[in-house]
């Protein structure tokens, strides 16, 4: 199933952020840089996606990707599956969606979060042995579209809070879903059933 692009944070040992091509803005940058991806709750970070409303979610499909490569070692990407927020997880200050949009909001389910944990004790088994590398984690979102065509102005933007005790944070702001089928050839989304 095509996906909408990759969004990542390319972190490296020992395990700071050292890039962020696709945060856009400073707030953002300030407060990604504080997450200690060894031991921060990463499983309580909120994913959102506004969309055009002929593009409808597939949270079966959407997914966190945490990649870790060791020091002249083989990349370990561990996917974890993303669910539909509930009301009562929303973040915290969740503005409406802009007019024409709908604010889809991701977060882990309980059977996901102990793969999380896992790629972090073996990120603390590699400091402890002093192996260097590094990570990139990201989210993957997978749309279907309602209609079967996306007006060319149609954009999408992706948001990210590291709890739903804090806010969304823009990490990807008004990207053109024509780009993207552009880049993965025309019709890439596929339709709803």
């Amino acid at each position: 199933m095509p996906r909408l692009p990759k969004i990542a944070f390319i972190l490296a040992v020992p395990f700071l952020l050292v890039g962020c091509m696709s945060l856009n803005t400073l707030g953002t940058i300030q407060t990604m840089s504080k997450l200690d991806v060894v031991n921060d709750p990463i499983e309580d970070m909120v994913f959102a996606v506004e969309a055009d409303a002929n593009l409808k979610p597939l949270p079966e499909q959407t997914q966190f990707v945490f990649s870790l490569t060791p020091e002249g070692g083989t990349t370990q990407k561990t996917r974890a599956n993303l669910r539909l927020a509930a009301a009562n997880e929303m973040p915290r200050g969740t503005k409406p969606a802009a007019q024409g949009k709908i604010l889809h909001v991701f977060v882990f389910p309980e059977a996901e979060k102990e793969k999380l944990r896992a790629v972090q004790a073996q990120i603390r088994t590699f400091k402890s042995k002093s192996i260097k590398g590094s990570l990139s984690i990201g989210v993957e979102p997978a749309f279907c579209k309602t209609t079967p065509q996306i007006a060319s102005d149609s954009k999408f933007s992706v948001f990210v809070a590291r709890s739903t005790q804090e806010s969304l944070m823009p990490l990807l702001a008004g990207a053109k879903v024509s780009d993207l089928e552009n880049k993965t050839g025309q019709n890439a989304l596929p339709m709803c059933h």
